[in-house]
């Protein structure tokens, strides 16, 4: 990651080691794919309803939990969580 001494500067060690074992799970070429797609999809500010959905229907096929939360006939939020074990 370019930069990322910068941005990590003055982490503390407990902190810095989760976020590089966060990161050993991202493919980089999938995360470019998904940056791809999301880019493609029609998105104006207060139109993001497909970008959102589309969202959703991702983060639910990688297994996380997702929703779709409406703001207007338009317009909503992609929400997810990842429900962990406590380790």
């Amino acid at each position: 990651m370019a930069g990322a001494e910068d941005a990590t500067q003055g982490w503390e060690p407990e902190r810095l080691r989760l976020v590089e074992r966060a990161w050993s799970h991202v493919d980089p070429s999938g995360l470019a794919d998904t940056l791809t797609a999301m880019v493609d999809l029609p998105s104006r500010a207060g139109e993001e309803r497909t970008l959102s959905t589309w969202l959703v229907d991702r983060m639910t096929g990688s297994g996380l939990e997702a929703e779709y939360q409406p703001l207007s006939q338009t317009s909503g939020n992609a929400i997810a969580w990842l429900r962990g074990s406590g380790d």
